[in-house]
């Protein structure tokens, strides 16, 4: 009996070396994201280009970017100090930027894409977005930011307006000043009913002041670069596959009864 008991257990990681077959992953494929890199739009002061960029919109539920003190727009950071003059990809970066009264008080603000592709059922998805937390230093015009700290960051995964996942890292964020850290984000929708929603990313800065660095004169900004969304399919497995599963544990229950009963 017991090497019939052998025989099914066999049957059973055979069964589930199948099964797991069934349920690998395809090969990934990038979904499109318009101007992911943020070079698309030429600057309008100095290295600075102040307003959405191409393909993006600002998110300011406080009202507070008013394109003085506190902006969005893209940074060319090739031939100055920020960043050592060095962007994860191309030349320019995203930028969300917080000065004067508006500093620390916790009024995120963002930039979002709605995605031309729709969430897809079974599917993997990975978000990746270079964070950077900028260095103090001056612009073109002279102009010196003290940019000390940093004020956290989320970046967002949503279809059909409906969160998906999200990351989120405060002013202890480990990214040192004048750097720039790759962040990612995985999520496996399953059997989704959001499916056929259209994707979207979010990147905010969330306007928080470490006290270490607070004061007068201290701006909080947030950097964004190369966003990228993968998609993988995950193969379900074949109906036949799970019924030879179901056979092999319901046969092999039966054998240890009988063992036990003898």
């Amino acid at each position: 009996m017991a090497s019939i008991e052998n025989t099914f257990k066999r049957v059973l990681i055979s069964c589930g070396v199948a099964l797991g077959l069934g349920l690998s992953a395809a090969s990934a494929a990038p979904v499109g994201i318009v101007n992911h890199s943020f070079e698309a739009d030429p600057n309008s002061f100095n290295e600075f280009f102040f307003g959405d960029p191409t393909g993006w919109t600002s998110i300011d539920p406080g009202n507070i970017l008013d394109g003085g003190l506190d902006v969005q727009g893209t940074l060319t950071v090739t031939g100055s100090n920020y960043f050592g003059g060095v962007a994860p990809d191309g030349n320019n970066v995203a930028i969300l930027f917080l000065g004067g009264n508006d500093v620390g008080t916790g009024q995120e603000v963002g930039l979002g894409q709605v995605l031309s592709t729709d969430l897809a059922a079974n599917t993997q998805y990975t978000l990746s977005v270079d964070v950077g937390n900028i260095d103090s230093g001056a612009a073109q015009n002279g102009t010196f930011f003290d940019l000390s700290g940093f004020p956290g960051y989320r970046i967002e995964l949503l279809a059909g307006g409906v969160l998906l996942d999200s990351l989120t890292e405060g002013i202890d964020a480990p990214i040192g000043e004048g750097v720039f850290a790759l962040r990612e984000l995985t999520f496996i929708t399953g059997d989704s009913v959001l499916a056929n929603q259209a994707l979207e990313i979010r990147l905010f800065n969330l306007n928080l002041s470490d006290p270490a660095f607070s004061g007068p004169g201290v701006d909080l900004e947030v950097d964004f670069d190369n966003v990228r969304l993968d998609a993988t399919a995950i193969a379900m497995p074949e109906p036949g596959a799970l019924a030879l599963l179901g056979f092999a544990v319901l046969a092999l229950g039966l054998t240890r009864q009988r063992i036990e009963a003898v």
